[in-house]
């Protein structure tokens, strides 16, 4: 895990959505052009959505995308597109390496493959809020509270149990006194450029993955969508995010990431759904973490897990 073992004893930065005019990725598109649109509203009800880039070869300079996956989710949130009377997906902001885009979807049946659904890229417009950077969370994001720094005893008796775990994710949190506040167990740092005049609000969302350039890295996600005021010009913010390899070493600090694409692992995505709008205690985040992990091993979801997550408040 980490080599600065106090590193891992934060505090969950909550900073609350305001009146300010607000942006929010409501999808992301990979590498390959894949997009993945978490909450789309469709009358009262909102899916989940995977698109896969296709071609067509009766317009070769077209950008299509065939629906592979949908199925009704809990979240809800701004970008997440809404789909109209003629099937048309409006209004859905994606972040692409980075970069904002708000987009419509044409929809547009395909006399190839009649029982399929696809759409068309119809307008297209750049958000002036882009993301520059991820790295591993430094010093800053890891305030360690008061009421430890001024017990020198407490200090000691975590330092020691925290130097006989090794690499051992599970003992290393089980260090730590859940009642002292510990937020999620990792923090990215995320460099955000605002490119307008006016601050505003800016939203990730939540099943975000930050993956590493070094692979001996775990890959870090967000678990609940947070909200953050951008001044004009760069922005450096301490994201709390979650690990998903136990096998692999956490982020030094400014250990290089890409720049997100939410989750596409089903058992990591359900964790998610069944935590949307929930209110986490510290002791249930560390449960949550140990899930992650077993979800990155196993793949699936456990009956007792589910129960978990299902049952709090």
């Amino acid at each position: 895990m980490t080599r600065k073992a106090l590193w891992i004893i934060p505090t969950i930065m909550v900073i609350a959505a305001t009146s300010l005019p607000a942006f929010g990725a409501g999808g992301t598109a990979d590498d390959a052009l894949t997009l993945t649109l978490p909450y789309v509203t469709v009358g009262t009800d909102h899916y989940r959505g995977i698109f896969q880039f296709v071609s067509f070869p009766q317009d070769p300079s077209g950008a299509y995308w065939k629906l592979t996956w949908a199925g009704l989710t809990r979240g809800a949130g701004p970008g997440g597109g809404v789909l109209d009377a003629s099937l048309n997906i409006v209004n859905a902001v994606v972040m692409y390496q980075g970069y904002l885009f708000d987009i419509d979807l044409l929809y547009t049946p395909n006399p190839q493959d009649p029982s399929s659904l696809y759409w068309k890229l119809g307008r297209a417009q750049a958000l002036p809020a882009r993301i520059l950077s991820v790295g591993g969370g430094d010093e800053s994001c890891y305030d360690v509270p008061e009421e430890i720094l001024s017990n020198p005893a407490l200090v000691q008796q975590i330092v020691q149990c925290l130097q006989r775990c090794g690499d051992d994710p599970q003992c290393i949190l089980g260090c730590l006194p859940p009642e002292l506040g510990l937020g999620s167990p990792f923090y990215v740092t995320v460099t955000f450029v605002n490119d307008s005049p006016q601050s505003f609000a800016f939203k990730i969302p939540a099943g975000t993955v930050f993956y590493p350039d070094d692979e001996s890295l775990q890959p870090m996600m967000i678990l609940h969508e947070p909200a953050y005021e951008l001044q004009p010009g760069l922005n450096t913010v301490c994201i709390p995010t979650y690990c998903l390899r136990a096998d692999l070493s956490a982020p030094d600090a400014g250990a290089p990431y890409k720049k997100g694409i939410l989750a596409g692992n089903s058992c990591v995505y359900e964790v998610v759904e069944l935590t949307y709008g929930k209110t986490l205690s510290d002791r249930d985040k560390i449960r949550i973490q140990d899930i992650l992990w077993e979800c990155g091993d196993s793949g699936t979801l456990s009956p007792e897990n589910r129960a978990y997550l299902e049952s709090l408040p």
